[in-house]
């Protein structure tokens, strides 16, 4: 049956078992819907089966595989093989066009005639990284242009013995999250991370693992780091608001977290025996709006240190980091942190409609993607502060 075999082809599965070990079998309108999210029509039979020729008619067509992984310094990366669409009787010329992950290019051009297969050359000592192939061909009257991402992995992943040769190492491991010290605000944070971190380095120690920093809303029961909105970017509850360098430049913050009121509640946070989340991230919150604002005023656009590097961050991050922004500020807009529940246009992050809300609400949109940045900043701090240490590991 065509609609199986079409299924079949772009990876549904026709049956699993689920967590408990029962059997689960794939129901046609599963396959359907599937397909129908995939841009493919196979609502009938005969939909189905000329879905499955064009399918089949089109992976015939292209040059070669959109996808190949190698292992460095093995013999197959002397070439790229290609499939040609022409005949006994064609002519022409070929050209590849090869960019490395760091961006340096080679360039090899020569003429083919009708063979079924070229092997065409690759520069040798390619590094490991991601690398793009383009392939252009002249055959029957047209140019056959297809692109292929050449990975080249090593020989296999690192192990402890790369790292420790054959002396033995121990650690500390903990929940973040859980820690607590005489100037955290009732949840572990970076600056604790770092002083953990400093601490099992001067006994010894090699490595501090910690729970996933995955972004989270810490709010109600959304607090879980194994069920995050974001597995690119982190939590900013872990921030240590003392040590954000905007707040040099924020005498009337300092003077509000001073105060008796936010002293006694900081004391009370620190106090608790669980972690207060929305307590938590109501002060936090607050302190990281202050800060983001002198950084919008007085940072952003200057030129300076700090402005290049966020910039450089904004950039390193694209177009994920500013997804995340704005899905973090509709969100915080439409007072629902369940987007299924969202309007239509608000789901897609193309949409015109995304794109207004976005521009009403940029100075939040900028918000989210400073405050990955300087999380970014203090994890990177503590890793460093490890390092410094003499781990071995380190986080």
């Amino acid at each position: 049956m065509s609609l199986y075999e079409l299924a079949d082809r772009v990876g549904i599965v026709g049956e699993y078992f689920d967590v408990s070990g029962t059997r689960c079998i794939t129901s046609d309108d599963t396959r359907r819907a599937l397909l129908r999210a995939l841009g493919i029509d196979a609502e009938t039979d005969e939909a189905a089966r000329r879905a499955l020729e064009a399918l089949s008619a089109e992976e015939t067509a292209d040059l070669l595989a959109p996808v190949r992984v190698a292992e460095i310094g093995h013999e197959s990366l002397r070439h790229v093989t290609v499939r040609t669409p022409g005949d006994r009787g064609t002519v022409g010329p070929w050209r590849l066009e090869l960019e490395t992950e760091a961006g340096e290019h080679f360039v090899a051009e020569g003429p083919w005639r009708g063979e079924s297969t070229l092997e065409l050359p690759l520069p040798r000592g390619l590094p490991m990284g991601y690398h793009r192939v383009r392939v252009s061909l002249d055959a029957g009257g047209r140019e056959w242009i297809n692109e292929q991402t050449l990975i080249v992995v090593p020989p296999r992943c690192v192990g402890p013995r790369d790292l420790l040769e054959d002396r033995p190492a121990f650690g500390v491991t903990a929940n973040l999250y859980t820690i607590r010290s005489r100037a955290n605000w009732g949840v572990g944070d970076f600056s604790d991370l770092a002083s953990l971190a400093e601490w099992t380095a001067s006994v010894g120690g090699d490595f501090v693992g910690v729970n996933p920093l995955h972004a989270l809303l810490d709010r109600g029961t959304d607090v879980s780091p194994y069920a995050p909105v974001s597995r690119l970017f982190r939590n900013v509850v872990y921030i240590d608001v003392t040590r954000v360098p905007e707040l040099a430049h924020a005498p009337d913050l300092c003077d509000r977290l001073a105060s008796p009121e936010i002293v006694a509640e900081l004391e009370a946070l620190r106090a608790s025996p669980t972690v207060r989340y929305e307590q938590v991230m109501a002060v936090k919150g607050m302190a990281l709006d202050a800060l983001h604002r002198v950084f919008a005023e007085r940072v952003h656009g200057s030129g300076g240190e700090r402005d290049v590097a966020y910039r450089r961050y904004v950039a390193d991050h694209e177009p994920n980091l500013t997804r995340f922004a704005t899905w973090m500020a509709i969100a915080e807009h439409e007072r629902s942190w369940n987007w299924r529940a969202w309007r239509a246009g608000l789901r897609d992050p193309e949409s015109d409609e995304v794109r207004r809300l976005a521009a009403a609400c940029a100075h939040r949109v900028d918000f989210h993607r400073w405050a990955q940045f300087e999380a970014d900043r203090q994890l990177g701090d503590a890793a460093a502060r490890s390092r410094a240490g003499g781990m071995r590991i380190g986080l």
